[in-house]
C-alpha cells in the first residue's frame, strides 16, 4: 500500500485507491499501471518550480496527474491545509478531501477528464484530523500535458454557498480577488492560458539572453533558478544545493564574499525602485570559479518592506579575461614606451656628451691655446686674438645649435613649416647637403599642436639618422594630404640598409611610438645601396 512521503503514519484509505481506480475507468484496466511516486526533484515538479505564477497566486492551485497524484501544490494550498511541500508531493489529492466529499470530487475529476470541460464544484479539504475547510474548485484537464489544473477558492464560513453575483459585499470593483468570490469557467480557462503564456515567455527570455533567471523569495529565504541557466552558469543539475541564500553565499570567492554580503544587506535600506547588482566569483559545481554579474529588481509590499527580488545572472568570465588581457597588453605597451623614452633620453645624453667633448670642447681648447700665445709672441698677438675670437664664436654657435635641437620648438609662434625649415637650414650650412622640403596642399593650421610636435621630432630624428649613417648627398621631405590622411615622407640617396635590422634601434622605436599616439602607421623602404624612404601615414 502506498503511503504519503511526508506523513507515513497516515496510510491512504483503501477507498481512495478504489475511487481513483474507477476515476478513469474508460481506460483498459489491463494496460493501467500504478504510477510511481513523484519526488520533489522530479521533472514534472521542476516545470512548476519555474512558474512563479503559482507560487505567488493568492488562491490555492493544485496540479494533479492522470492517476490522481499531486504534482505541484502552491503555497496558498499548503497554508490552507497547514502542510509542508514534502507532506504534499507524491500524495493523492483525495487523501486531503473530506470523506463525505470524495465521491463528488472523484466524479468531477472523471467528468473533466473524459468530457474535456471545466468543472466547478465544492468540497471540504483537511489534514491531520483538523476541521475541513470549504473550497470551491474550478478544474480543467489539459490534453497536451496530461494533467488536471485545479484552481481553488476558499469559501468563507459566514457566506452562503450560492455563487455571488458581482463584487462581494464591502469590496469595491477591481479591488482584487476575494477568496470567496466566484470565478466563471471562461475566467478559469483564460487564467490557465495566461499561466502557460507566461511560462513560455519566461523560457524564451532565458534562452535568448543566455542568462540564468532567478527569483528570490526573501520571506522564505529561497532562490529559484531556471534549469538551463542553472546548469550553464552555475554548473548544477538541480537547485537544491544552493536554494537557500546562505548556501549560495558560501560558494562565493572569499575575496568577494564581503562585498556580496554588503550588497544583500543594503537591499533593506535601498530606495524604492532600486536595482540590486553585484559582481563576484562563484565556485561552480565542477569546482572552477567563474565571474558572475548579477542584477535584479527589488519588489516591496505596501509597507515598503522588500519581499522579493527577480533578476538574472550572467557569466562574464570571458569578458573579464579579455579585460585582464587588455590591461596586460596596455601595461606591456606602457613599459615598452617607457623603455624607449629612457633609451631616447640616454641617446640624447650621449649625443650631448659627444657634441660637447668632440666638438665644442675642441673648439674652446684651441681658442684657449691662441689666447695663451698672445703674451708670448707679440708680433702675432693680433692674429692670435682674432683666431681666438673666431673660435669662441664657433663654440657659441655650436652650443646654440645643440640647445635648439633639444628644446621644444615654438610651433605656436613661428609655425611648423618654419620650424622644420630652421632645422634643415642648419643642416645645409654645416653639412653641405641638398635638402628639399615640399608641403603643397598641407595646412598646418588644421593640425593640433601635439601632432605638429610629433612630425617635427620625427623629421629631426630621421635627418639625424641620415647624417650619421646614410652618407647621403640629398634629402627630400614631403608633407601632403592623400584623400583625408596626412602623409609624411623622408627620402635620401644614401647607402641604404636592411629595414628589418633598423626596427630594433632606439631611433626607429622612438619614431614608431610618436606616430602611434596619433594613429600613424610607419613604413620603411630601403635596401643596401639604394637609399631609404621613411613614410608615416596619419589617419584623420
Amino acid at each position: 500500500m502506498y503511503h504519503s512521503s511526508g506523513n507515513p503514519e497516515r496510510p491512504i484509505p483503501s477507498s481512495i485507491h478504489v475511487s481513483f481506480n474507477n476515476l478513469f475507468r474508460a481506460e483498459d484496466p489491463r494496460t493501467r499501471k500504478t504510477p510511481p511516486s513523484r519526488t520533489p526533484g522530479s521533472k514534472k515538479r521542476a516545470y512548476f518550480i519555474e512558474n512563479k505564477f503559482m507560487d505567488y497566486a493568492p488562491y490555492p492551485i493544485v496540479l494533479v496527474d492522470k492517476s490522481g497524484q499531486i504534482l505541484q501544490a502552491n503555497p496558498a494550498f499548503q497554508r490552507l491545509l497547514q502542510l509542508s511541500p514534502n507532506e504534499l508531493y507524491g500524495t493523492f489529492f483525495l487523501q486531503w478531501v473530506a470523506e463525505e466529499d470524495r465521491e463528488k470530487t472523484e466524479s468531477a475529476f472523471f467528468e473533466t477528464r473524459t468530457a474535456g470541460t471545466t468543472k466547478i464544484f465544492e468540497n471540504g479539504c483537511c489534514a491531520h484530523q483538523r476541521a475541513p475547510v470549504r473550497v470551491r474548485w474550478s478544474v480543467r484537464w489539459d490534453h497536451t500535458e496530461k494533467r488536471l489544473y485545479c484552481f481553488g477558492e476558499q469559501i468563507k464560513a459566514e457566506r452562503e454557498t450560492e455563487p455571488a453575483q458581482g463584487p462581494a459585499a464591502g469590496q469595491e470593483a477591481g479591488a482584487g480577488p476575494d477568496p470567496g468570490s466566484y470565478r466563471s469557467p471562461e475566467a478559469t480557462h483564460k487564467l490557465l492560458e495566461d499561466l502557460k503564456l507566461s511560462n513560455e515567455r519566461y523560457h524564451l527570455v532565458a534562452q535568448a539572453t543566455h542568462d540564468m533567471i532567478w527569483d528570490w523569495d526573501l520571506e522564505r529565504n529561497e532562490i529559484f533558478r531556471n534549469e538551463e541557466g542553472l546548469s550553464s552558469i552555475y554548473g548544477f543539475s538541480n537547485n537544491d544545493p544552493i536554494r537557500r541564500i546562505d548556501d549560495w553565499v558560501e560558494r562565493i570567492h572569499p575575496e568577494d564574499r564581503e562585498l556580496v554580503v554588503q550588497a544583500i544587506a543594503a537591499i533593506h535600506e535601498a530606495a524604492p525602485g532600486s536595482i540590486f547588482q553585484v559582481e563576484y566569483r562563484f565556485l561552480k559545481g565542477d569546482g572552477h570559479y567563474v565571474y558572475i554579474y548579477d542584477r535584479g529588481y527589488i519588489m516591496r509590499d505596501v509597507s515598503g518592506k522588500p519581499i522579493r527580488l527577480i533578476g538574472a545572472a550572467q557569466d562574464i568570465t570571458e569578458r573579464v579575461r579579455l579585460q585582464h588581457q587588455l590591461i596586460e597588453e596596455k601595461n606591456a605597451r606602457q613599459k615598452e614606451i617607457m623603455e624607449a623614452t629612457i633609451g631616447v633620453q640616454e641617446k640624447e645624453r650621449d649625443q650631448i656628451g659627444y657634441e660637447l667633448h668632440d666638438n665644442v670642447n675642441q673648439i674652446l681648447t684651441t681658442a684657449k691655446l691662441y689666447l695663451e700665445c698672445i703674451g708670448l709672441y707679440d708680433e702675432q698677438k693680433e692674429t692670435y686674438r682674432l683666431m681666438s675670437e673666431k673660435l669662441m664664436n664657433m663654440g657659441i654657435e655650436e652650443i646654440r645649435r645643440l640647445s635648439r635641437s633639444l628644446v621644444q620648438p615654438r610651433l605656436a609662434d613661428v609655425g611648423l613649416i618654419q620650424s622644420i625649415g630652421d632645422v634643415l637650414e642648419n643642416i645645409r650650412i654645416t653639412r653641405q647637403l641638398a635638402i628639399t622640403l615640399l608641403h603643397d596642399g598641407f595646412d598646418e593650421n588644421k593640425c593640433e599642436h601635439g601632432l605638429q610636435l610629433a612630425i617635427y621630432r620625427i623629421i629631426q630624428e630621421q635627418t639625424n639618422n641620415i647624417l650619421k649613417y646614410a652618407n647621403a648627398s640629398e634629402i627630400k621631405i614631403v608633407l601632403c594630404v592623400e584623400d583625408i590622411d596626412l602623409v609624411l615622407s623622408i627620402s635620401d640617396n644614401g647607402k641604404g640598409f636592411t629595414p628589418s635590422a633598423s626596427r630594433k634601434g632606439i631611433g626607429f622605436t622612438n619614431i614608431t611610438n610618436r606616430s602611434a599616439v596619433y594613429q600613424g602607421k610607419v613604413e620603411i623602404v630601403s635596401s643596401p645601396g639604394a637609399g631609404c624612404t621613411l613614410s608615416v601615414v596619419f589617419k584623420q
